[in-house]
């Protein structure tokens, strides 16, 4: 990838999987922090195939699931305060946007992951009610609503297929 690479591959991958993710606390998360888990997260699913890059650094698709450290990405952004913002939209953005962005390899499956991400939440939801925690009722709520507001404005994966439809345009018209 970059002429200026700190570590190897190997070693990228180690720090990531025996260190952030096992000693990463969700809950006590800043930005410099989470914006590092980030970098790990993509830079080595890239590395082992799980997501592929597309003519610019930026723009990246998932080809296979899960992700390498999408477990701790779920806690981020299900367990972040509410107060640290910065962290909070940047994860739930980055969690939609692997449920958004699948590589043509995988487009057929893309219905069962948006139902896992759905399942997720909804398994969230019940625990956040069951111990009576409004926030965290309210972010599965916000999580849920966001992938939906997504899929709506843009229709299925609209990174790689600029010709599909967004759901809401499916709808209208006479039934």
């Amino acid at each position: 990838e970059s002429a200026y690479r700190m570590f190897d591959n190997d070693t990228c991958k180690f720090i990531f999987e025996d260190i952030i993710m096992k000693y990463l606390e969700a809950k006590r998360l800043g930005f410099r922090g989470y914006s590092c888990f980030e970098r790990y997260f993509l830079n080595v699913n890239c590395l082992q195939g799980f997501i592929v890059r597309k003519s610019t650094r930026k723009q990246w698709f998932v080809a296979k699931m899960p992700l390498i450290g999408l477990p701790l990405l779920w806690s981020i952004a299900l367990e972040i305060p509410d107060s640290n913002q910065r962290v909070l939209n940047s994860s739930v953005t980055l969690l939609n946007r692997v449920y958004q962005r699948f590589d043509i390899s995988v487009m057929e499956l893309t219905g069962k992951y948006r139902l896992q991400y759905i399942d997720h939440c909804m398994r969230h939801f019940e625990e956040s009610l069951k111990i009576q925690s409004k926030s965290q009722a309210l972010r599965c709520l916000t999580l849920l609503n966001r992938l939906l507001d997504i899929s709506e404005a843009h229709g299925i994966n609209f990174d790689y297929h600029k010709d599909s439809e967004p759901h809401g345009a499916k709808l209208i018209g006479n039934p």
